[in-house]
Parts: C-alpha cells; structure tokens; sequence
C-alpha cells in the first residue's frame, strides 16, 4: 500500500551521463483517474509517458522506455481508494535516488 496524498520522486541516473537508461513497467495497478505515474527525460524535462489505472498481467502494456542521461519518474496519489503499490522495474546499471 502506498500513503494517501503520496508525492514521491524518483531520479534514475546511469554511471556515464552518455548511457542510456531504459526503464519497464512490469506491472501498474493505481487507481485509474486518479493516482497518476509520470515519467520524464532527466535534464530536459520532455514526458516519456503518463500512466493511470492497471497495466500489465493481461492489462494494456506499457513501453520499455528510454533516454540518455536519465529520467525522472513521479508518484502521486489522491486521497481515496488505495491498491497496490506500483512496481517499476529497471534495466540498467543506474543509480535511483529520492
């Protein structure tokens, strides 16, 4: 489970600012509409993709998303219903902070 009213951040950065960092949701489940994943380029602010409700097991699917130098990626959630944590998973040697 993850707070009500949640506003997390995450910044994902490769060992070399020239690699590129690619980052696969393996599986979503956020309320749909209201609780909201956003990703974007690390250094230019440019949106790989926003994302609400279930993805993945038999859901919709999302892309294997890439950028070079990075990507940000953020969490928010509103104040009601509250399932499951979303799971992101990386392929990379990238540092997450947040």
């Amino acid at each position: 489970m993850f707070h009500i009213n949640a506003d997390c951040t995450w910044v994902i950065t490769p060992p070399d600012p020239a690699q590129t960092v690619s980052l696969t949701f393996t599986f979503l489940n956020i309320e749909g509409g209201f609780d909201f994943v956003h990703v974007y380029e690390k250094d230019s602010s440019t949106v790989l993709a926003h994302a609400s409700g279930r993805a993945g097991e038999g859901a919709w699917k999302l892309p294997v998303l890439r950028a070079t130098g990075g990507m940000v990626v953020t969490f928010e959630s509103d104040d009601g219903t509250q399932v499951r944590k979303p799971l992101i998973h990386t392929h990379t040697d990238a540092r997450m902070t947040s």
